[in-house]
């Protein structure tokens, strides 16, 4: 299940469905922290499979209310919380289109989260952080372990500063004018030859 924001962007390109496991997100949508509440209804109906609930930080925070759920039903979600240290999405658009101002994106625009071990805590499900390729590698084995059927919350430290490419955006005319470029003209602009 993946939510809005970078992993609805990540996650089509990225991951491959098959006849045994199913991709689910909503990318007209993009509700913010859908993920979290869908993957309750996907593990109700996997018959005790493992779902994995790809989300940003803050989505997660979004809608993190619905952890209880999960614990007190003691689903086997594996909540993969992709870290970049705020809104990454909006942090990007208010980049492009509002010349660099940015506000409430991020924790030197404003923005808290509480540290995501001490969420886990809290709802008493295990925790895991990478902050690294390596660890990933070890903790991505684990996913599908039969014996890995319980709550889990997996942060994973991302850039903060990640453009999400190829994106629609400006060009800029000869004249210096700033126009919204076609959707097939996608950046990074490449030459028309």
């Amino acid at each position: 299940v993946a939510d809005a924001g970078s992993p609805s962007y990540a996650c089509p390109t990225a991951l491959k469905a098959t006849c045994a496991n199913q991709f689910v997100f909503n990318p007209s949508q993009a509700d913010m922290g859908w993920a979290v509440p869908a993957s309750v209804g996907v593990a109700l109906n996997a018959k005790d499979k493992i779902t994995l609930a790809i989300i940003g930080d803050g989505s997660f925070y979004s809608n993190m209310q619905e952890v209880a759920v999960i614990k007190y039903l003691a689903l086997p979600i594996k909540l993969i919380v992709l870290n970049n240290g705020g809104y990454l999405s909006i942090k990007n658009t208010q980049t492009k289109y509002f010349d660099g101002r940015i506000y409430g994106v991020d924790k030197s625009s404003g923005l808290f989260f509480p540290p995501l071990d001490k969420v886990a805590e809290a709802f008493e499900i295990n925790y895991q952080k990478i902050s690294n390729r390596n660890e990933l590698k070890g903790a991505c084995g684990s996913l599908n372990d039969p014996h890995h059927r319980y709550p889990e919350l997996i942060e994973i430290m991302c850039k903060v500063d990640q453009e999400i490419l190829p994106a629609q955006s400006f060009k800029v005319l000869p004249d210096g004018t700033r126009i919204q470029a076609p959707l097939q003209d996608m950046a990074p602009f490449l030459s028309q030859e």
